[in-house]
């Protein structure tokens, strides 16, 4: 479908939401149930026809048998007034999208009155996620499924080719193992494990300041700005955000978990301090 007057209008939606509301739960159940009815489960979950075996619909019971085995947190019927956390909607999206097939009708079976079946599975697959993906962005949701079926959260456009595209200047793996760990705990759709992205990025922060192991940590973070800005007036500039920066890793529940520490109480919280850490950890790795 080609975009709404609004979209051609004023643009899409800011992607930068992470509330599954009832109307978008509903619009998710809407097409799950219609895909049901259309028998594009019944490749995976078949219904035989008595009469030789050919699939003529879908086996119901066996698709809410699956799911509840595979995710046990969701209840059948799926109810629109009472959304489930947001990881087990994303769990659903992709369980559906791992099932799916387009089904083509065939011959008539006036017997029995019903259809026979053939499937084309990437067709279903490229159009559930085309589903999936138009709710989301019209409803400005950071998520997005992609080709192999996978829920990946909307990184702000501000670092995103460098954090999507990350390339490992440094020759230290550990510190490279680091932030790729983090990219891709900030990249998930589990709020909770985005909050351990600080933690892996403030660690590989704590690691890159010891690049120059023949000198203590100060003296290493010194030498590693001046070889950032020779010039001074910016090098003082980031001095003081590198020391700013391990101040908030100390202070805030990032690296450690003491009750003096302050809890982050916003995801928002969350994108802010990995975008900045990440700025300077990305313009010290490409001067060096």
């Amino acid at each position: 479908m080609s975009q709404y007057y609004s979209e051609r209008e004023l643009g899409p939606k800011p992607r930068n939401s992470y509330e599954v509301t009832p109307a978008i739960w509903g619009g998710i159940i809407s097409l799950i149930n219609t895909s049901l009815q259309n028998a594009n489960f019944a490749e995976y979950f078949p219904e035989e026809c008595p009469d030789g075996g050919a699939i003529c619909g879908t086996n119901i019971n066996d698709f809410i048998n699956t799911l509840k085995a595979e995710i046990p947190e969701l209840n059948w019927p799926l109810e629109q007034d009472n959304p489930p956390s947001i990881v087990y909607i994303m769990d659903l999206i992709e369980f559906c999208y791992e099932y799916i097939s387009e089904a083509i009708q065939g011959n008539y079976h006036s017997f029995f009155r019903h259809y026979h079946y053939s499937f084309n599975r990437e067709n279903g697959k490229l159009a559930f996620q085309e589903r999936i993906n138009r709710i989301f962005s019209r409803n400005g949701l950071g998520f997005q499924i992609d080709s192999n079926g996978k829920i990946e959260r909307i990184i702000d456009p501000i670092l995103e080719y460098e954090i999507v595209n990350y390339y490992q200047y440094s020759s230290d793996s550990g510190l490279n193992e680091l932030i790729k760990s983090a990219i891709t705990k900030f990249k998930d759709k589990n709020p909770e494990t985005r909050k351990e992205s600080l933690e892996k990025l403030w660690d590989a922060w704590e690691r890159l300041k010891t690049i120059y192991p023949e000198l203590d940590k100060k003296q290493s973070i010194t030498k590693i700005l001046e070889t950032v800005s020779p010039e001074k007036s910016f090098r003082d500039t980031l001095e003081n955000e590198a020391r700013e920066l391990t101040k908030i890793g100390n202070s805030f529940q990032i690296r450690h978990s003491e009750t003096t520490q302050i809890k982050l109480e916003k995801y928002q919280y969350i994108d802010y301090l990995f975008h900045r850490l990440y700025s300077m950890i990305n313009l010290i790795l490409k001067s060096l």
